[in-house]
C-alpha cells in the first residue's frame, strides 16, 4: 500500500498538470485517436521540459566558468540568459499562431482539394521540404491495394499525382519487389523487439502483438532501389506516416434508418515528405518526423469536416413528402424496367461462348431499351430531376454524368479525358473540371475531332455547348469545378453510331442504395436530340438575365454558405 501511495504522489506530481491540460485539449479538438493525440501532446510536453532543463543546465554551466565569470559581469550574464529564454518562449509561441493560424485556414476552405493543397504548401515551407504530397489508400478492380497520390504542394510540376503504388504480395523477394515502392511499408504490423532481436513480453511474459509502424523513413532515396519516384531521379531524403479518419464522400452516405446519423468509412491517407539531400545531407530529423505526425491530425480534421458540409449540402432538402414520394417511385420504375431487360435478354448460359460481334449486337439491343425507357421517362419528371439532383447523391451522378456525356457529344473539350477525368479507376471520386471559361478561352479547331458533323455545323455544336455549359454551371450552383461523387468504376468508354444516333456505352455500376437498397447497373447511352430538350427546359428553369428564378436564389445561397465554412 504504501508503494501505491508513492507511485500515484509520483505521477500525480510529474504528469500530473500536463495530462489535466492534454485532457482539455482532447475533450475540445476530439482527435480521431485519442490515445496517440495524448501521447503526442505529453511527448511535446517532455520535450519542452528538456529544453527548459538544457537552458538552465547551460546557465549554471555558464556561471561557473572563469570566462566569462557571473561574479565579474553579472549583468551581461542574466541579460544574455534571459535573451536566450525569451528567443525560445518567442519562437514556440510564433509556431503556436502558425499552426492555429492554419488550422483555421483550413477549416474555411471550400473544397476538399484545397484543404490538402493548402496543408502541404505549408508543411513544406514549414519543414523545408523539396515537396509533399497525399496518397489515398483504395483497391483497383482486381482487388489489389494500391495507394493513388491525389495531391501535392507543387500541383502545377508534381510527377507523384495521379500515379499509382500497389501493395507487394506477400512472400516476395526482395528483388521482385523492387519496383513496387516502399510507401506499403508504413501499413506493416511489426512485432516489437528488443536490440538483441528477443521480442518485447507483457506483464504476464507474452510476446507483444505486432503493431503498425509509426513511419518509413528513408535516408538517401538513391541507395534504396525501390524509391523510383515514377522514373524521375531525385536526390534526398522520404519520410512517409500513415493516417485514417472517417470520411462522408461515399455513395452509400445516406441513411435511410437514420438521416441524422449518416454512414461512414474509414479512410487510409498517406502523407509523405520529400527532404532535399543538398540542403540536409542526411535523413528527416526526429522533429520533421514529430511535427508531420502531430499536424497531419489538423489535415485530418480539416477534411473530415470538408466533407461533412459537403454530404449535409448534398442532403439538402431530400426529407422532403412530395420529393421523397418521387424518389421512390421513380426508383419503383427503374427497378421493373431492369427486370424487364433481364427477362428480354437473359444472359448467356454459364460456360457459353459468345462471339464479340453477338456481344456488340447484345450490348446495342440493350442500349436500344434502355434509350427507349430512359428518355420519356427523365424528359417527363425534368423539373424534379433537376431539384433532386442537387440534393440526392446519387441522382446528381445520373444527371451529371449525361450532361457531361452530352458536352463531349458536343465537341466541348480537347479530348474526353479532359472533360470526364476520374482521378482514380479504383476509388469513388470524379472531377468534373471546368476547360474553358466564358470568353477567357477560345476552343482550337483540333478539338472538333469528335464532333458529330464537321465545318459548320461544329462551331453551332461548340456554340450550344458553350451555353448549355454555361446554364448547368449555374444550375448547381458551381462557378469553376463541379465534384461527383459516386461508387461506380468506368473502366472503358467508346463513341459508336447505331441507328443514326450517337450513343455512349460504358459498364458502371451505380450505387443506388438511397433509393432502392441494391446496386443497378446502368449502360449509360445518350442520344443528341435529348440534349436540346434538356437545353430548353434548363433555360426555363433558370433566367440568367433577369435573376429572378428562385432556384438561383437558392443555388446561390447554399454556396455562399459552403463557402464562408
Amino acid at each position: 500500500m504504501a508503494s501505491f501511495d508513492v507511485d500515484h504522489a509520483y505521477l500525480r506530481r510529474t504528469v500530473g498538470a500536463p495530462l489535466t491540460e492534454a485532457m482539455d485539449q482532447l475533450a475540445i479538438l476530439q482527435p480521431e485517436d485519442p490515445v496517440e493525440f495524448l501521447g503526442q501532446y505529453l511527448l511535446k510536453h517532455v520535450a519542452n521540459v528538456e529544453t527548459q532543463e538544457q537552458l538552465q543546465l547551460r546557465r549554471d554551466q555558464q556561471q561557473q566558468s572563469d570566462v566569462p565569470s557571473p561574479l565579474q559581469h553579472p549583468t551581461d550574464s542574466y541579460a544574455a540568459s534571459t535573451e536566450e529564454v525569451n528567443q525560445q518562449q518567442l519562437q514556440w509561441e510564433k509556431q503556436q499562431q502558425e499552426e492555429q493560424l492554419m488550422q483555421t485556414q483550413l477549416h474555411r476552405e471550400p473544397s476538399v482539394s484545397l484543404v490538402f493543397h493548402k496543408f502541404l504548401q505549408w508543411l513544406c515551407t514549414t519543414l523545408e521540404a523539396e515537396e509533399a504530397y497525399v496518397g489515398r489508400k483504395c483497391t483497383d478492380p482486381q482487388g489489389n491495394s494500391v495507394v493513388h497520390f491525389v495531391a501535392s504542394s507543387r500541383p502545377q510540376d508534381s510527377k507523384v499525382v495521379d500515379k499509382f503504388v500497389t501493395q507487394p504480395p506477400d512472400g516476395e523477394e526482395d528483388e521482385a519487389r523492387r519496383d513496387l515502392g516502399v510507401t506499403f511499408d508504413v501499413f506493416k504490423e511489426v512485432a516489437p523487439v528488443t536490440e538483441d532481436g528477443s521480442p518485447v513480453l507483457d506483464a504476464e511474459g507474452n510476446p507483444l502483438p505486432p503493431a503498425s509502424v509509426k513511419f518509413v523513413q528513408v535516408e538517401n532515396v538513391l541507395r534504396d532501389p525501390r524509391v523510383k519516384f515514377f522514373g524521375v531521379p531525385k536526390l534526398g531524403a522520404l519520410l512517409t506516416r500513415a493516417g485514417q479518419y472517417k470520411s462522408y464522400l461515399h455513395a452509400d452516405v445516406l441513411n435511410e434508418s437514420n438521416p441524422e446519423e449518416p454512414n461512414v468509412v474509414e479512410q487510409s491517407l498517406v502523407f509523405s515528405v520529400d527532404t532535399p539531400w543538398v540542403k540536409h545531407a542526411r535523413s528527416p530529423r526526429q522533429r520533421q518526423s514529430d511535427f508531420v505526425a502531430s499536424q497531419r491530425y489538423s489535415s485530418l480534421r480539416s477534411r473530415k469536416k470538408s466533407e461533412l458540409c459537403m454530404k449535409d449540402f448534398e442532403r439538402g432538402s431530400s426529407d422532403e413528402p412530395i420529393l421523397r414520394e418521387f424518389l421512390v417511385a421513380f426508383a419503383a420504375q427503374v427497378s421493373v424496367q431492369e427486370d424487364n431487360l433481364a427477362t428480354q435478354l437473359p444472359p448467356p448460359a454459364e460456360g457459353e461462348e459468345v462471339s464479340e460481334v453477338a456481344q456488340q449486337q447484345r450490348t446495342a439491343k440493350e442500349a436500344e431499351l434502355r434509350l427507349a425507357f430512359l428518355t420519356p421517362l427523365l424528359t417527363s419528371h425534368i423539373p424534379t430531376l433537376s431539384m433532386a439532383s442537387a440534393r440526392v447523391l446519387p441522382f446528381k451522378l445520373l444527371v451529371l454524368s449525361t450532361f457531361a456525356v452530352a458536352l463531349e457529344l458536343l465537341g466541348y473539350t480537347h479530348s474526353k479525358a479532359s472533360l470526364l477525368r476520374p482521378t482514380s479507376l479504383k476509388d469513388n471520386s470524379w472531377h468534373f473540371e471546368e476547360v474553358i471559361s466564358g470568353n477567357e478561352r477560345k476552343m482550337q479547331d483540333e478539338s472538333f475531332s469528335r464532333t458529330l458533323s464537321p465545318g459548320a455545323a461544329a462551331t453551332a455544336h461548340y456554340n450550344k455547348a458553350q451555353q448549355f455549359k454555361t446554364q448547368l454551371l449555374n444550375l448547381l450552383g458551381y462557378k469553376n469545378r463541379i465534384s461527383i461523387f459516386c461508387s461506380s468504376e468506368l473502366m472503358h468508354w467508346k463513341a459508336a453510331v447505331f441507328d443514326s444516333k450517337v450513343l455512349l456505352f460504358g459498364s458502371a455500376n451505380w450505387s443506388v442504395s438511397g433509393l432502392t437498397g441494391r446496386n443497378i447497373e446502368y449502360t449509360v447511352v445518350f442520344v443528341g436530340t435529348l440534349v436540346h430538350v434538356f437545353e430548353a427546359e434548363l433555360e426555363r428553369m433558370y433566367d440568367l438575365e433577369d435573376g429572378t428564378s428562385q432556384s438561383k436564389q437558392f443555388y446561390r445561397c447554399r454556396e455562399e454558405d459552403l463557402l464562408s465554412l
